[in-house]
C-alpha cells in the first residue's frame, strides 16, 4: 500500500474525533510523491473512512482527470453509485469556479441509462418543482423570484424530462396527478403573465382562467 494511504489508514483508527481531524489536516497538507493510481484508490475508498480530506486531496482531483481527460465511464458510474455527485460538483465549483453541474452533463453522455444517474436526475427535478411550486396558489417561482414567461416555458421543458424519467423508473403512475397539476399551473401562469394585469392575484385567476392570449 502506498505511504499516503497507509498514513491515512492509521489516522482513521484514531478514536478521538478532534485528534483524528487534526491529524487528517496535517495529512491533507503533506506532499506525497508516490500517489496511488485511480483503480487502487477506488478499492481503498470503498473500505476506508470517507472523509472530506480523502475526497478533496485524492479522489476528486483524480476524478477530474479520469472524467474530463479520459472520459472514463467506470469512474463516472462510480460517482453516482456512491452518491458523490453533489460533493464532487461542489468541489469543482470551489476548485475550478464552474457554476454549472458539468458532471451531470458529462454523465448523460457517458452513462445515459444508468439507474443511479436516472435516480439522481429524478431527485434534482423533484427538488426543482418542490421549490418552484411551494408558493402556489400565489405564483410559480424561478430562483427567488416569480418565473417569467421564458422561465415558465423552461419549467415545462423540465416537466417533459421529468415525465420521461418517471416512465423509465416506473414512477409515472404515482406522479401522474402531480404532473397534470403542474402542467396546468405552468400554462395558466404563462397566460396570466401575458395578461399583464397585476390587479388580479394569480390565486383568483386560476379559479376562472381566460383563454390563452
Amino acid at each position: 500500500m502506498r505511504q499516503i494511504l497507509q498514513d491515512y489508514l492509521e489516522i482513521s483508527k484514531q478514536p478521538l474525533r478532534k485528534e483524528k481531524n487534526r491529524q487528517y489536516k496535517i495529512w491533507f497538507e503533506t506532499n506525497y510523491e508516490d500517489l496511488p493510481n485511480f483503480d487502487d484508490l477506488i478499492v481503498f475508498f470503498t473500505s476506508s473512512d470517507k472523509s472530506y480530506f480523502l475526497m478533496n486531496k485524492l479522489l476528486f482531483p483524480m476524478l477530474d482527470e479520469e472524467l474530463f481527460d479520459k472520459q472514463n465511464r467506470a469512474a463516472c458510474q462510480f460517482i453516482f453509485t456512491n452518491d458523490l455527485a453533489e460533493a464532487y460538483a461542489d468541489y469543482r465549483f470551489k476548485k475550478h469556479n464552474i457554476p454549472e453541474n458539468d458532471v451531470l452533463t458529462l454523465a448523460q453522455k457517458l452513462i445515459p441509462n444508468s439507474p443511479e444517474l436516472l435516480e439522481y436526475r429524478y431527485q434534482l427535478l423533484q427538488n426543482y418543482f418542490a421549490f418552484a411550486f411551494h408558493e402556489i396558489p400565489s405564483g410559480i417561482l424561478h430562483g427567488m423570484n416569480g418565473a417569467t414567461v421564458d422561465e415558465a416555458r423552461e419549467g415545462l421543458r423540465a416537466l417533459e424530462e421529468y415525465i420521461e424519467i418517471s416512465k423509465q423508473l416506473g414512477y409515472l403512475e404515482e406522479n401522474q396527478e402531480a404532473i397534470t397539476q403542474m402542467k396546468t399551473y405552468y400554462h395558466q401562469w404563462i397566460n396570466y403573465l401575458k395578461m399583464n394585469d397585476s390587479s388580479i392575484p394569480f390565486s383568483e385567476y386560476t379559479k376562472s382562467p381566460k383563454k390563452e392570449l
